[in-house]
């Protein structure tokens, strides 16, 4: 989706610059409107601004994301306003990209904006979950609890996703090593052992010789196999983070026995 440098009208009468991620100029107008001010410029971001745009896709650490909600809500414990809570976070913040999301939200919430909607522009970075929870919060009136809620269903998340990442390194190593072992076979070793055998004047096996003239093509056009592989992962690893490979795969995971059932638990 393309960035537009915009430039803000407020109520006050004040002009903010905000950098908007939106399909069109007339969808950044009605956004704008929606949320009471006036669009007076948009300009695409182009050339040295993709450097920009891509800070804005990048995705926070979990780490991170936990550390900002801990001191959040500290804060907010602490009987602080919402603004001056963020002030304070927004002074320590050292990432780029993240600091910039904060000084946006910190911006909207001043300007009115609830602090759910404040998150919700920023859907990138923060889950639809954690957004429905800040809702809720606003609902009930108890917005720590419902941030102190999260945390510890964020946490035994984490763990369990730890876990699982723990469990499958192992078969995932012992993979690797089985495909490359494979193909040193193939390639290497087995032209060398039939070769003595054709040199004899032995009649191999119909899959000896298919194995043969498999490791043949292998070995004649690696290039192409290898970067052809190469494309078809780059390939797939990009419609997976389409909105329509995302569905696709997630429809597969959730398929999958105990993994699928853990996803939708966490």
């Amino acid at each position: 989706m393309p960035s537009y440098k915009c430039k803000i009208a407020v109520n006050d009468g004040k002009i903010i610059d905000r950098v908007i991620q939106s399909g069109s100029v007339n969808s950044i107008k009605k956004q704008v409107a929606q949320d009471g001010g006036f669009l007076v410029k948009a300009k695409r971001t182009t050339g040295s601004s993709f450097f920009l745009s891509f800070l804005q896709n990048q995705k926070l650490k979990p780490k991170d994301f936990y550390s900002f909600n801990q001191e959040f809500l500290t804060l907010l414990r602490a009987g602080l306003p919402v603004v001056i809570a963020f002030d304070g976070i927004i002074e320590k913040q050292t990432k780029g990209f993240f600091l910039n999301v904060l000084k946006n939200i910190r911006t909207d919430i001043s300007e009115g904006e609830s602090i759910s909607n404040a998150f919700e522009k920023h859907e990138n970075i923060f889950s639809p979950l954690y957004i429905a929870t800040l809702r809720s919060g606003e609902a009930s009136g108890n917005i720590p609890d419902a941030i102190e809620e999260y945390l510890e269903y964020f946490e035994r998340s984490q763990q369990i996703r730890q876990k699982i990442r723990a469990a499958s390194v192992y078969p995932a190593i012992l993979t690797l090593c089985s495909i490359f072992v494979v193909a040193f076979l193939i390639v290497f070793v087995v032209p060398a052992i039939t070769g003595t055998f054709v040199e004899a004047g032995a009649q191999l096996p119909v899959f000896t010789r298919i194995l043969l003239q498999f490791s043949d093509i292998i070995r004649s056009y690696f290039l192409i196999i290898f970067l052809g592989s190469g494309l078809i992962i780059w390939g797939i690893s990009f419609y997976l983070k389409t909105e329509q490979g995302k569905l696709v795969f997630d429809t597969f995971y959730l398929k999958i026995p105990f993994l699928g059932e853990l996803s939708i638990i966490y």
